[in-house]
């Protein structure tokens, strides 16, 4: 699994790349080669999509041994570097993503796991 960096708030606040997936780290798989992976597109969407979809709305299931907190910091300083190529941050954001949670959805989105209603879930480890 890919190490979850800490991001201090200096960092958090103004997001440098020192702390970013280099691109050549990155698997072809996450690479943009006219398509986005679904990962990457899940996280643009709330970025730039007009659908409405904010990430507020973002349904993360981590996976066993992930610090949401920490991931989701992670995942903020990439996408607020102005450091790299938008490129490169859609797929290391995509990267992240894939690495650090098991499931993603929209809240409000009809989505299940293992055939049971996400809701039950959220209801459930709360």
């Amino acid at each position: 699994m890919l190490e979850i960096p800490e991001i201090d708030n200096v960092n958090l606040a103004f997001p440098t790349d020192s702390h970013i997936i280099p691109r050549d780290q990155i698997p072809k798989e996450y690479k943009s080669n006219g398509e986005k992976s679904r990962y990457a597109e899940f996280y643009m969407h709330a970025w730039y999509d007009s659908t409405g979809k904010t990430f507020e709305e973002m349904a993360l299931i981590p996976r066993d041994g992930v610090d949401p907190k920490l991931a989701w910091r992670a995942i903020q300083n990439t996408s607020g570097s102005w450091d790299i190529k938008h490129q490169h941050k859609e797929e290391a954001i995509g990267y992240m993503l894939n690495e650090w949670y098991e499931h993603m959805w929209y809240e409000g989105d009809s989505h299940t796991v293992d055939g049971v209603e996400v809701a039950t879930l959220i209801r459930e480890s709360s």
